[in-house]
């Protein structure tokens, strides 16, 4: 998904002749850095006047109010740079305003006048974080976020569309508009919080529900144990990975706070125990770690008490089966002594 830079025209007035005329910003400011801006004629252009620059802030502070001289002939555009090091807020606006006088061929004077207006954004200083976040979870609007700005809150959430897994572009300028950083939430909540997911008009943890149910059903059936989508499925990892990339590309020029995979996330429902993950790629996962740390099944056999022949053959016990060892070995004990 790419997003288009968020800027708005404030309207071309002109007297004598059509607007066609255009500013030109860089795709992405830095801070720390000149940029060029470019005064763009839709026609060459020629004639003795000046260009305004005004350049103000979201809390509609001028920057920087600058008249650049003009004597062109047949010019396609006047640029001209800004400092960014002066800016403070992420949100910027530049208004320009031309005007030009010229003779035609007859002598008569022609005088020209245009103005043309952009949105621009440069991104938060780099590095860790200088003080405490303050972060409103719910979106608000504009006068909601502005009224939080005003109580000291310093950022809060951009959310995403469940369905293509983006963020929603329209709530960026809301926060903006305050001078307010965000975070972006629930890249993956599909993936971490699957058994915690609200569906239609299902209770939010049905999915565990219907899993412990199938469990007390046949305590011995490990289909109940199956995490659905595992947690080492390479598939979703991928998809995990590649919706992480994508947002965190066209959220660059922002430099969000953090990145939020999952919002309440657990291996089953939240916090609640349960004998997940006995799904292939789970298992399979388990095993390649298994033999890293020992090296051989030998010494995997002698740690677990077990005779494991080969390493497709390893599983881990289910705490039924745990619970069940743990008594017997602790009433063998009982009668040594």
């Amino acid at each position: 998904m790419k997003i288009a830079p968020l800027s708005f025209v404030l309207g071309g007035l002109t007297y004598g002749m059509a607007a066609a005329d255009e500013l030109v910003l860089p795709q992405a400011f830095e801070r720390g850095q000149s940029a060029e801006v470019a005064y763009r004629f839709g026609t060459p252009s020629t004639g003795h006047g000046f260009l305004d620059i005004e350049w103000s802030d979201v809390e509609r502070r001028v920057v920087e109010r600058r008249r650049i001289p003009l004597d062109l002939t047949d010019a396609s555009e006047v640029t001209f740079t800004l400092d960014i090091r002066r800016a403070v807020t992420i949100k910027n606006q530049l208004v320009a305003h031309i005007s030009l006088d010229r003779s035609d061929q007859s002598g008569n004077d022609i005088h020209r006048e245009n103005d043309e207006a952009k949105s621009f954004i440069v991104p938060p200083p780099e590095g860790a974080w200088s003080d405490y976040q303050i972060i409103m979870w719910q979106v608000q609007d504009r006068a909601a976020y502005a009224a939080l700005k005003h109580l000291g809150v310093t950022a809060g959430m951009l959310p995403i569309d469940h369905g293509s897994h983006n963020f929603v572009p329209k709530w960026i300028e809301p926060l903006l508009d305050a001078d307010l950083r965000f975070y972006l939430e629930n890249i993956a909540t599909d993936f971490y919080s699957s058994y915690h997911r609200w569906s239609g008009d299902r209770p939010e943890n049905w999915r565990f529900l219907e899993a412990k149910q199938r469990y007390w059903k046949n305590p011995l059936d490990l289909a109940a144990l199956i995490r659905e989508p595992s947690l080492s499925d390479r598939d979703w990892l991928e998809e995990v990975s590649t919706r992480l990339a994508r947002n965190v590309r066209c959220l660059q020029p922002y430099r969000p706070l953090f990145y939020n995979l999952g919002d309440e996330p657990g291996i089953a429902d939240l916090a609640a125990f349960w004998d997940f993950d006995f799904s292939e790629a789970s298992l399979s996962g388990m095993r390649d770690w298994l033999q890293e740390r020992y090296g051989s099944l030998e010494a995997l056999n002698q740690e677990w008490g077990s005779d494991f022949s080969r390493w497709e053959e390893v599983m881990p016990m289910t705490t039924r089966e745990a619970l069940q060892r743990g008594q017997k070995e602790q009433r063998h004990d009982d009668n040594r002594a």
